[in-house]
């Protein structure tokens, strides 16, 4: 799909013929101004094909991306929900204002996953009930609503603080701290399902303890995603500069 930009530019053959009239008839007058031409004179303006000025466009693929956000009980501390639920209302606005033609999905995942609103986002709060680390169960809904989407280019961008504590065993949720290995084992399953279904990921990690930073190395392999450690401060500056970066590479493309 081709956006129209204010920027014009001489027609060249090939080129969508999306017409600026008023800088066209100015090439003109001014190409006539250099020969006999003199306005009022009775002769009609003839237009030139030199004299065609059009529109510049650019074409942007559609992409559709699910932000997934962590609302375990750990995100209460040091604003790190508040940072997080703050880009996920930007990136909304941006979406909508700029890049129109894509898809943006709202996943909050606790000690379960569920589907957000973005006109709930500013009353939205960390889950003081459910405070556990489903990441699993958010990873299974964000995939779902991604298999649903034709758009080429599809997107997870996960906010966290932390390991998974939680899955799913026999429909109830099981919870250990530290994480039980099936817990990892079954979370880093839906990480690698995302790769091979062709989903890119791109993960924020509000924290840098080392055995987060070995989970998120484990990520990395078997999904080939990308990992920034980032604080709440910088969380937004982070996310969409990373944003827009992935954004002009699939426009190239």
């Amino acid at each position: 799909m081709s956006y129209l930009l204010e920027e014009t530019k001489a027609y060249q053959f090939g080129d969508p013929f999306h017409l600026h009239m008023g800088r066209t008839l100015m090439n003109s007058l001014e190409r006539k101004s250099r020969t006999s031409y003199e306005p009022g004179d009775g002769r009609l303006l003839d237009l030139s094909p030199d004299d065609f000025e059009v529109y510049q466009t650019e074409k942007r693929t559609r992409s559709s991306i699910v932000l997934m956000l962590d609302m375990s009980g750990s995100m209460a501390r040091d604003e790190k929900f508040f940072a997080a639920k703050k880009v996920a209302l930007a990136l909304n606005t941006l979406i909508q204002t700029q890049f129109p033609q894509d898809r943006l999905h709202l996943v909050g995942f606790s000690s379960y996953a569920r589907a957000l609103k973005a006109k709930d986002l500013p009353c939205l709060n960390w889950d003081l009930d459910n405070p556990y680390t489903n990441m699993e169960e958010g990873l299974i809904l964000a995939k779902s609503f991604l298999h649903r989407e034709h758009a080429p280019n599809k997107q997870i961008i996960l906010v966290s603080d932390g390991e998974p504590t939680a899955h799913r065993e026999n429909g109830k949720v099981f919870f250990q701290f530290p994480p039980h290995p099936k817990t990892l084992a079954k979370t880093l399953l839906e990480f690698k399902k995302c790769a091979a279904g062709g989903i890119n990921l791109n993960i924020f990690m509000l924290g840098q303890d080392p055995h987060l930073v070995q989970f998120v190395q484990e990520v990395s392999k078997v999904n080939r995603g990308r990992a920034f450690y980032t604080t709440p401060n910088n969380l937004g500056q982070y996310l969409f500069v990373d944003f827009l970066g992935q954004k002009k590479k699939w426009i190239r493309a």
